[in-house]
């Protein structure tokens, strides 16, 4: 279960029918692999669970338009998923062509952007070690900044972790939302969850309206009503352009 010199790019997806979120995300890969087979990418979901039970799902589910496979013993499982110790599904995995592991993280985090990147030969493997990096130190600053009142030793930490996801988009905005809207926290740095914010807007050129909106509320927030609104304006034009592109996409498609 590897790709090799000159072969295919892997993407592994690990996933259960019982599970919501591995739905949620079938319909998302599908797209995926009609838009990269010709790229020489291959989509495979593998679950633990028998023949029988993925084959009734099938049977009512048509969104599902990669190759799936049945996971004995879990063997593919840990040496995939404890090679990163890491639990829980969906979880996906981008194996490049010399058979590496390029990325790994939940298939609707930024699996879009990095395979578009491994593909068209941009991918750096050291920006993916800092947005792995990243993901560890908010697991940290989440206990820290929620849990206890180590004020001083939370606020090094989330700098950290803007430190190292400061190009990984979705990571900036994990980090903003948690200050934002953890009531448990007792001081929550809002210039810091601002900066975050501010800095996924930008590295998504503006384009993303979520990231906007985010920021929007973290301006409101801290008093700059006048700003805000005039981000929340960039959103609504992010909005509507995004909704405006799919819609042509859409008559592209049909013609």
């Amino acid at each position: 279960m590897k790709g090799g010199a000159g072969q295919s790019i892997i993407v592994i997806e690990f996933w259960q029918t019982d599970c919501p979120h591995c739905l949620e995300s079938l319909p998302y890969l599908s797209i995926l692999q009609e838009k990269y087979k010709k790229e020489g990418v291959a989509f495979i979901g593998i679950t633990s669970e028998d023949a029988e039970t993925v084959q009734a799902f099938l049977k009512g589910n048509q969104d599902a338009e990669y190759a799936l496979a049945v996971d004995d013993d879990d063997k593919t499982y840990d040496r995939y998923m404890g090679m990163f110790n890491v639990s829980g599904v969906p979880h996906a995995f981008i194996v490049g062509r010399e058979g590496r592991v390029l990325w790994q993280g939940h298939p609707m985090d930024d699996l879009d952007v990095v395979l578009e990147q491994v593909v068209t030969g941009r991918y750096d493997l050291g920006e993916a070690r800092n947005a792995f990096r990243a993901g560890k130190l908010l697991s940290a600053y989440v206990y820290l900044a929620a849990e206890t009142e180590e004020h001083d030793l939370a606020r090094q930490v989330g700098e950290r972790v803007y430190a190292y996801g400061q190009n990984h988009p979705t990571m900036l905005m994990k980090l903003a939302r948690f200050i934002l809207n953890n009531s448990q926290i007792k001081a929550p740095d809002l210039d810091l969850a601002a900066k975050a914010a501010k800095r996924a807007c930008e590295a998504t050129g503006d384009k993303n309206p979520e990231a906007l909106d985010l920021y929007a509320t973290l301006l409101q927030r801290m008093g700059a009503d006048e700003k805000a609104r005039a981000i929340w304006t960039k959103a609504k034009h992010a909005k509507i352009k995004g909704e405006d592109q799919s819609v042509d996409s859409s008559n592209l498609k049909d013609k």
